[in-house]
């Protein structure tokens, strides 16, 4: 699965530079609005109501759209293999299954930050138990996201696959995804784990990074890019195997019928 995901990565090249530019864009401009309001800003310096609103509509659209164009993306590398498709053809293809992913985003979003949390309470109570949180270095808090959604890879890669294959609702997906098994998918604990180390390590060079310097900029964005690339492969690798077992069922239902 690893080599066909990386021909089809290769021949529809446009199509994934696309995909993981709109979403390391999408990823940057979060951090940088989460940064700001954090900070926080002088009555004076903040933006009017209308501009806010403005921002906040902006920012849905784009990730709407960006969901939509990388859902058409992997049902298309599913059916279609390595031919290229049209921005449109994308969008099209994967409009149907907004809402039933999101849905399932969701529920796997409220996973994650519950794992997180009780991880992230193990930590300080182990390392800083009369620190707080306010202790954990960022550095350490990215590792333990990481963690979290390693305890998690199988429903976040199967899930969607399932979904988009299938064409079933995601309670559906949930349900058919305990009767595979995640690591029969080729070489998948391998990419997993390089793909991983290498998002680690941007991750830390990134730390050591003074904030705010074109430095940090340039490893926050090599950051988010080669964590969309390691997630899009990951994915692509799930969704072919997944429409390979789809496409044997069908064999197996028409040689019975037959």
């Amino acid at each position: 699965m690893f080599q066909k995901a990386i021909n089809i990565m290769k021949a529809r090249w446009p199509e994934v530079a696309m995909v993981i530019i709109l979403q390391v864009a999408m990823m940057v401009l979060i951090e940088q609005v989460t940064v700001v309001s954090e900070i926080g800003q002088p009555q004076s310096a903040t933006l009017p109501f209308w501009a806010s609103f403005l921002l906040g509509v902006g920012m849905m659209l784009f990730v709407i759209v960006w969901q939509m164009v990388y859902l058409g993306f992997l049902k298309t590398a599913a059916v279609s293999g390595d031919h290229p498709q049209h921005p449109m053809q994308l969008l099209h293809c994967g409009r149907p299954y907004f809402w039933r992913i999101l849905f399932f985003q969701i529920l796997l979003g409220v996973a994650v930050f519950f794992l997180n949390s009780m991880l992230i309470s193990l930590l300080v109570m182990t390392f800083w138990p009369e620190g707080g949180m306010e202790q954990v270095p960022e550095w350490g808090l990215q590792i333990i996201g990481l963690v979290g959604v390693c305890v998690l890879l199988k429903p976040m890669l199967l899930v969607p696959a399932v979904i988009l294959v299938y064409d079933v609702t995601a309670i559906e997906a949930i349900f058919r995804m305990w009767k595979f098994q995640f690591f029969q998918i080729e070489s998948i604990l391998k990419v997993t784990i390089a793909g991983f180390g290498f998002i680690i390590v941007t991750a830390l060079l990134t730390a050591l990074a003074k904030t705010g310097t074109p430095l940090y900029h340039i490893l926050t964005t090599l950051h988010h890019g080669i964590f969309s690339l390691v997630l899009l492969l990951l994915t692509l690798m799930a969704i072919l195997w997944t429409q390979q077992q789809y496409e044997a069922e069908y064999v197996q239902v028409e040689e019975v019928d037959a």
